[in-house]
């Protein structure tokens, strides 16, 4: 109602969120009744419901890190096959197809130096182990039984360490070298120059990749978190000024929890205090709920009612467009009256549904930007 005070709508926004609590808790043990049953058919019309949606789940998308990471690969392969042709080296194709591969496995992750530095060493491992199997051990077995004694030890020893992900980037590129038809054949085939031609461009494609790496590709944890934060704000700044296009509310959800996803490992390994960003994240991903409930209002109301809405959109839009990581910036106290002055227009309209509907967007709006003002008081009160 119009004479609500604001300790009654923080009530009301206080039970509006714990029925939202209590509903997400039901989902949960219904679906979880849903798994351990051997039917297929729902245990409850909720469940039907719930599974009844799009497969797809709205991700992050880094366009500037995928089309970095695409740049790398181009000039190292383009810059490889230029030193291959001019070198007249025969294995180098080699050299540069691994190059490129590496460059492109690898250019998702923050810091690609370290996982080629393992590749890197495990390479070097496989060409000293493959040697000495190769040329001194396997020209003395006679049938499989001999040869798969004689492989046993690097291979368990190998295979136990690729369980653990600190030795598991050493173990693997080691695995493959084994591996490798110039050594494992249904023959013995003395062919030594092959044998090391091939390493050689392995171990020269793995270096040019590491240099072209440090090169192009180290852009480093900080960066990937800030690019990560600010994907975010830019989210929430578009999503404000979107005039017609009703809000998708689940997409801005799943995105945003895939971000955070992605910021806590990162904020660990950067060793910041990870509860700040986190936190942030986490008060985003409510403010854009609460931006895509205003938009879904703007939109059914009359333009007239709905101009105090499209205010405070524009406000915070504009807020999250000048965001900057690592630099703090306030929010601009007219936002703030922007806010109050629509809760004070639309906490009298004449619907009581859009009534309750805009209160709760607005005083989550409110609490989210301005979380230290005093409570919202109405005009001669």
């Amino acid at each position: 109602g119009e004479d609500m005070s604001w300790a009654d709508m923080m009530r009301m926004s206080l039970y509006a969120r714990l029925a939202t609590l209590i509903a997400a808790h039901r989902d949960c043990r219904d679906l979880y009744d849903q798994i351990i049953t051997h039917s297929r058919q729902p245990v409850t019309p909720r469940v039907a419901e719930l599974l009844d949606v799009r497969r797809s789940r709205e991700m992050h998308r880094d366009h500037g890190g995928a089309a970095r990471g695409a740049f790398a690969a181009f000039v190292t392969i383009a810059l490889g096959c230029a030193l291959w042709i001019g070198s007249g080296w025969q294995d180098g194709g080699t050299a540069v197809m691994l190059a490129g591969v590496f460059l492109a496995l690898f250019s998702a992750m923050d810091n690609p130096l370290a996982p080629l530095k393992g590749f890197m060493i495990g390479t070097v491992l496989a060409a000293l182990i493959g040697a000495v199997y190769g040329y001194a051990i396997m020209p003395r077995l006679d049938g499989f039984g001999m040869l798969a004694a004689a492989y046993a030890p690097p291979l368990l020893i190998l295979g136990a360490m690729m369980a653990s992900p600190k030795w598991m980037g050493i173990a693997l590129p080691t695995l493959l070298g084994l591996g490798s038809p110039v050594l494992l054949a249904d023959h013995y085939i003395n062919a030594f120059a092959s044998f090391a031609n091939g390493n050689v461009a392995q171990i020269a494609g793995i270096w040019f990749a590491i240099i072209m790496a440090g090169l192009l590709q180290s852009a480093g944890v900080e960066r990937a978190i800030r690019r990560t934060l600010r994907a975010g704000w830019t989210d929430i700044a578009e999503r404000a000024t979107i005039i017609r296009r009703p809000p998708d509310v689940r997409g801005w959800i799943n995105r945003m929890l895939d971000r955070i996803a992605l910021l806590a490992p990162r904020l660990a390994v950067s060793g910041k205090d990870s509860g700040q960003p986190l936190y942030d994240a986490l008060r985003d991903l409510r403010t854009g709920v609460a931006i895509g409930e205003l938009r879904q209002l703007r939109i059914d109301l009359p333009t007239a009612d709905a101009l105090p809405l499209t205010q405070v959109l524009n406000g915070v839009s504009r807020h999250y467009r000048a965001l900057v990581p690592d630099e703090p910036v306030m929010v601009d106290p007219a936002l703030l009256h922007d806010i109050d002055g629509a809760i004070a227009d639309l906490s009298a309209y004449r619907e009581v549904p859009v009534r309750r509907q805009a209160l709760l967007a607005l005083v989550s709006l409110r609490r989210n930007l301005f979380p230290d003002a005093i409570g919202y008081r109405r005009a001669g009160a």
